[in-house]
């Protein structure tokens, strides 16, 4: 199982505002301490900044005592301060780092989760292929048939897992549209994967981004739909085969593309 070895710290944490308040309180530098402890934890959880023991079981203050070798009213303490100053959030019992992108390199994180999957899914169909798989033989697979079986699914994890450049694609919209659209947000992240895997890649995005903007960017009808649920919705192929049509030129004498006269419009284009 591959695990997440290291988390992001910048150097100029001890000069942070926040961090030098902290550090005036009683137990400010065990406070200090504990968020330390509470990032590395969450980067050991590898679940988009949540504190977790067990994959489906959140860690609980008496937990984090154990673990960090502190008494609970400390830990408590710590985290009723580090709430309160936005560092971190309690939400159905379950305790999340904010921000936790400026931590952690969010799309390695999400590799790394796909290849567990996919290693689990690879491991189990190869047991089977195994000596010993057959629930009436008592032969089992030995320590040097795991490490050969560990080592063909390295080899296939490395063809089977692409990176997906969600910041970029993301980056090229923002840059477009004068937005300020996050690559760390689960939905927009949801559906550039979902095109991906309909087998579109970087240069797809990027042209579906500059059609729009070229269609949609002067229309006051149109251009609040120049956002990631549009583009890279259900509509993607349609807008990556669109033929640009132009009407008349634009300030530099140049033909302007076509844009939609009303909502109606853009419904029926298919």
């Amino acid at each position: 199982m591959a695990d997440v070895k290291w988390i992001k710290i910048y150097t100029n944490m001890v000069s942070n505002k926040k961090i030098k308040r902290i550090r005036t309180l009683p137990e400010g530098n065990n406070i200090v301490l504990i968020w330390v402890f509470l990032l590395a934890q969450a980067g050991e959880s590898n679940k988009n900044g949540s504190l977790y023991l067990t994959d489906t079981l959140p860690f609980r203050p008496e937990d984090l005592a154990i673990e960090f070798d502190f008494e609970v009213p400390v830990i408590n303490l710590a985290l009723i301060t580090l709430e309160k100053f936005s560092m971190i959030e309690v939400f159905d019992e379950v305790i999340y780092i904010k921000n936790w992108g400026e931590y952690q390199n969010i799309d390695g994180m999400d590799k790394i989760r796909e290849q567990t999957r996919i290693r689990t899914a690879i491991y189990r169909e190869k047991r089977k292929q195994l000596p010993g798989s057959d629930a009436t033989c008592d032969v089992t697979v030995t320590h040097g048939d795991a490490i050969e079986l560990d080592k063909e699914l390295d080899k296939e994890l490395e063809l089977d897992i692409e990176d997906i450049p969600y910041g970029e694609i993301v980056s090229y919209l923002n840059s477009e549209t004068s937005s300020k659209y996050k690559s760390s947000s689960s939905k927009t992240r949801g559906l550039i994967k979902a095109r991906w895997n309909d087998g579109f890649r970087l240069d797809d995005f990027k042209s579906v981004i500059a059609k729009k903007c070229s269609s949609w960017s002067n229309n006051p009808d149109m251009v609040k739909f120049l956002r990631p649920e549009t583009l890279f919705g259900t509509k993607f192929e349609s807008y990556l085969n669109e033929k640009i049509i132009t009407q008349g030129v634009d300030k530099q004498g140049k033909p302007a593309p076509r844009a939609f006269q009303s909502l109606q419009d853009w419904a029926n284009e298919e």
